[in-house]
């Protein structure tokens, strides 16, 4: 007996070293603290956990990334507008056979030329879609007639020309020329509205993980205190057994369910290991293997506090703020404009093309350009440009047709949604006035089930209980406690589905999407410290 009362009392200690083992000795801060009790646990508030995954949750910096992408997109779209400059230089020799008539003019059989030309010049287009290119060109020639007549060696070209391109029909007007620049700056605000959902999105599963956490360790909590409250009541039957005042039958069954309550601790441990890796993965944090389970000081749910609006603000709400509404509704947006770029796109292409030019010659280099500011040799041009696809002009109408038939698809698609979108806010509000009400009645239950609970308890001690009665009314409150918890996550899921769809959400943990600010790469690659822990 004193052998057994020794191994009894080995066992408490051991559970007692494993509590202080997994409690984490952290210093104060301002999101995660020691718990007041002086336990040394983590202090994990929900609002904490909320601001750590946005930040640190991989999928969500993917999504801010192709923001930043998008955003990069647009500028590359305006580049159109920018200046090119280009230049040549061209050296050239030409060596041919004159003919009959070239004989006559340029008095020789052969007819010999050396060139090497200069030109600089930049080229751009402006919002009317008209193409504009200047250029300065300075040509050095040395021919064979030069040669001939003249009794200098080389002549210099200079050249300073302007021209310029405008659509008329297809490419004109600054709707056509910025119709990317558009399409960027749509698809930009569809991205970033992608953005905003993926965080809601990561807020409904990271409430839904905590409060799975809270529950997960309540569970584990329960199956702990219970296996001691059995171990306690085995040494005091093993006492009474000895005593002739209980049969072995209960002896046996008191150890047969503290098997059983040692089992449903591996199982509850199991789930709890399941969820805080689930929470680590929000976080981004590798999971620390073989560090057993931690315990965390969670916020205490509270149903009572909660208020909802009447079904009109949230309807509103939604069909002003969801990411997704919004979205769809930029999608028709930019969907109307393919329409007009591609019936533009569609038209003939007229051109109003145009140049104007001066030159100058010298026999030194600088001669070239002495009279280029002249208009004694003034040249210049003017016509149209006409071109369309013949006959017809299929592939530009197809395109056409099926800008518009997009358009309708996306006009569907918003309609659709729109319904959709408040027969939603109905259910989701009416599932959390009932999940409110429910949870209610569980915790009024759940009390009522620990003060059975607890008077079964004082039954046994005074030997007026049989243990088999008393596993079964410990048993009925562990499967109470289990649908209050169950109560405690569907209650918060339904009140984070409705706050999404509303998207009250962002603003009531304080998340600004326009200033998001993501954990630098690599920071937390390799940790396995959640970021509340010391390093």
């Amino acid at each position: 007996m004193l052998i057994h009362i020794v191994n009894v009392f080995c066992k408490a200690a051991g559970l007692v070293a494993v509590v202080l083992l997994y409690a984490s000795d952290v210093n104060a801060s301002e999101q995660a603290e020691r718990a007041p009790d002086g336990s040394g646990k983590i202090r994990l508030t929900l609002d904490s956990v909320i601001r750590e995954s946005v930040r640190r949750n991989t999928s969500v910096m993917s999504d801010h990334l192709q923001t930043r992408i998008a955003r990069e997109n647009i500028e590359a779209e305006k580049s159109i507008y920018q200046p090119v400059l280009q230049s040549n230089l061209i050296s050239q020799t030409s060596s041919i056979q004159n003919t009959t008539e070239d004989l006559l003019v340029k008095m020789s059989t052969n007819y010999q030329e050396l060139s090497n030309q200069f030109d600089v010049g930049f080229n751009g287009l402006i919002p009317t879609g008209a193409q504009w290119d200047v250029k300065l060109a300075n040509t050095q020639k040395n021919s064979s007639s030069i040669d001939r007549v003249r009794n200098y060696k080389y002549e210099y070209n200079g050249n300073l020309k302007l021209t310029v391109a405008q659509p008329l029909l297809k490419g004109f007007g600054p709707k056509a020329t910025n119709a990317k620049i558009e399409f960027a700056t749509i698809q930009s605000s569809i991205d970033f509205g992608k953005f905003e959902q993926k965080i809601m999105d990561l807020l409904s599963t990271t409430i839904q993980v905590y409060w799975k956490l809270y529950g997960a360790q309540k569970i584990y909590s329960l199956w702990l205190n219970s296996i001691q409250i059995s171990e306690k009541s085995i040494v005091d039957i093993e006492h009474r057994v000895a005593a002739g005042k209980l049969p072995e039958t209960e002896l046996l069954e008191a150890k047969n369910s503290l098997f059983q309550r040692k089992a449903e601790l591996y199982s509850a441990r199991s789930r709890l290991v399941e969820v805080q890796a689930q929470l680590y993965t929000l976080l981004n944090v590798v999971f620390p293997a073989g560090d057993g389970v931690k315990m965390f000081v969670l916020d205490e749910p509270d149903a009572g506090s909660s208020s909802f609006s009447d079904l009109e603000y949230y309807t509103q709400a939604a069909l002003a703020k969801w990411p997704e509404y919004k979205n769809a509704r930029r999608q028709v947006e930019k969907e109307s404009t393919q329409v007009e770029f591609a019936a533009n796109q569609a038209l003939p292409q007229l051109d109003l093309v145009g140049s104007v030019g001066t030159n100058s010659m010298g026999r030194e280099y600088d001669g070239a350009y002495q009279r280029l500011g002249d208009d004694s040799f003034l040249s210049w041009s003017v016509g149209l440009k006409f071109s369309m696809p013949f006959p017809g002009g299929g592939a530009a109408k197809r395109a056409l047709s099926i800008a518009r038939l997009r358009l309708q698809q996306a006009e569907v698609e918003r309609d659709g949604l729109e319904k959709s979108l408040s027969n939603s806010i109905y259910s989701k509000l009416d599932a959390a006035r009932s999940m409110q009400e429910q949870l209610r009645e569980l915790e009024q239950g759940l009390s009522v089930r620990g003060k059975l609970l607890a008077i079964e308890r004082e039954k046994l001690r005074m030997g007026r209980v049989s243990m088999k009665a008393l596993l079964s009314q410990e048993e009925e409150f562990v499967n109470f406690q289990r649908r209050y918890l169950s109560g405690i996550v569907g209650f918060k899921s339904a009140v984070a589905a409705l706050e999404i769809s509303s998207s009250d959400i962002l603003s009531k943990y304080g998340i600004d999407t326009s200033s998001y600010s993501p954990l630098q790469s690599g920071v937390a690659r390799n940790s396995t410290l959640l970021p509340w822990e010391p390093k």
